[in-house]
């Protein structure tokens, strides 16, 4: 499963607490901040686990790999994106 729904679910909580400021509690923010740092962390277990199956030498249908290796490069940006 990719990590993008962990994301998604950081992203929507962060535009609830941007559009409704007067619901934002400490913790709430706490959460908030955890979530997002549990995505990136989860962003790099996938990425590290998936990194070896884009090889388009060892698979067997060359589209197939290039559409993994386009989907492993967009994570990379994605990532970076984030962290920075």
């Amino acid at each position: 499963m990719k990590p993008d729904f962990l994301t998604l679910a950081a992203s929507a909580i962060a535009l609830f607490y941007f559009y409704n400021p007067d619901k934002i509690r400490k913790t709430g923010f706490k959460v908030l901040t955890l979530l997002l740092v549990l995505s990136i962390v989860y962003d790099l277990i996938w990425i590290f686990f998936i990194t070896d199956y884009a090889d388009i030498e060892s698979s067997a249908d060359r589209r197939e790999a290039t559409v993994r290796l386009f989907s492993l490069r967009l994570c990379y940006v994605s990532l970076v994106w984030r962290v920075s």
